[in-house]
């Protein structure tokens, strides 16, 4: 049994064979790896002997490339690799955690929306089951819609008759309206004209009925929005007109919920995109300013030490800089220089001690 390189590459265990050799000699065969600077072993008979060449083992050295100081940066360069392929294994599962707990958030946040859209949909539904109580195709002597019968997309004559309302003297009139207990806000705006009707004040002014519209909502004006001072609001309770061939209530309202889903997932992901982009730039901003810390601290040591390049990369090679008249080597005649890595445990130990120059027409 044996392994290469002091016991430390590759361990084998082998089954020797009689040979027809002279005397009692015994083989096998040992593939020497590309590795292998020397190949270590000991002999024993498959259980409890051994010869092992008095406790000091038997070696073989091996020619070739490599030797003991190529073979430990070998084994760094392989621990680096394992460490990159551990790293790698580690950062993948945790993406697929990431992803898994994404996933499941997602749901949970989809569900979250659509019962808040249920909810929220019931909601206006009822509020707007009041106000059809309200609501009527006319009102004797103060409004009417002509045709009486009409739907969404439908070009109608809202007429109005201002003699005896708030509006009386005003010289202009203007409709400000919208639909469906106010849905969409402020949607429909138009200037009344005058009417032939003589019975009366009245006025009238052609509306566009909204598509989903079940119900209209409006105010009088003697402007348009921004720039009226007197209203008629129906005594602050608005003026409402039912559709009366508006689409069915269950589809309008699957409609609604639908689209309340929709909107609650777009500011979902607005507000999921802030966040994110928030913590990239907090994340950025932590790493500039280690940096700039770092830089400053190396900086502020500049009068006594300091290297060329100041930010000192792995792998390259690095001009040291010393002074040391602020220090106890002032005045002396040679400056050694003595390092090592890693806070001097790195596999290299200490390294051999350097003398260094002085610098011309400089203090280090």
């Amino acid at each position: 049994m044996g392994a290469f390189n002091d016991w430390r590459w590759k361990s084998f265990t082998f089954r020797l064979n009689k040979t027809h050799l002279k005397g009692d000699w015994w083989s096998c065969q040992v593939h020497v790896p590309k590795e292998a600077f020397k190949i270590d072993f000991v002999f024993f008979n498959g259980q409890n002997i051994y010869e092992n060449n008095d406790q000091k083992d038997f070696c073989i050295a091996v020619e070739g490339l490599m030797d003991a100081l190529a073979f430990e940066d070998f084994l760094l360069e392989e621990k680096r690799r394992e460490q990159e392929k551990l790293a790698k294994e580690k950062a993948e599962q945790e993406r697929q955690e990431e992803e898994r707990r994404r996933i499941e958030a997602e749901h949970v946040a989809i569900e979250a929306d659509r019962a808040h859209a249920r909810v929220e949909t019931e909601r206006k539904r009822e509020m707007l089951r009041e106000l059809k109580k309200k609501a009527a195709r006319s009102v004797d002597n103060v409004w009417y819609i002509e045709p009486s019968e009409f739907k969404g997309e439908d070009l109608v004559r809202l007429h109005y008759n201002k003699q005896s309302s708030s509006l009386a003297h005003a010289k202009e009139l203007w409709i400000h309206g919208g639909y469906n207990n106010w849905k969409d806000g402020l949607s429909i705006v138009a200037r009344l004209v005058s009417s032939e009707r003589t019975d009366g004040d009245w006025w009238y002014a052609k509306v566009s009925v909204p598509d989903q519209a079940l119900v209209l909502d409006w105010v009088f004006a003697d402007g348009p929005p921004r720039k009226a001072i007197v209203y008629d609001n129906n005594s602050r309770q608005d003026f409402h007109a039912i559709v009366p061939k508006s689409i069915p209530d269950e589809l309008y309202w699957v409609e609604e919920e639908r689209q309340t889903f929709k909107k609650l997932q777009e500011e979902r992901r607005l507000k999921e995109e802030a966040a994110r982009a928030k913590a990239e730039k907090t994340a950025r901003m932590k790493a500039e300013t280690k940096e700039r810390t770092l830089k400053r601290f190396l900086l502020s040591q500049k009068h006594i030490v300091y290297t060329d390049p100041l930010d000192v990369q792995a792998g390259t090679t690095v001009t040291v800089f010393y002074n040391p008249a602020n220090t106890v080597l002032n005045g002396k005649s040679e400056i050694w220089f003595r390092c090592s890595f890693n806070h001097w445990t790195h596999r290299m130990g200490i390294l051999p001690p350097q003398k260094m120059v002085p610098v011309e027409y400089s203090t280090h």
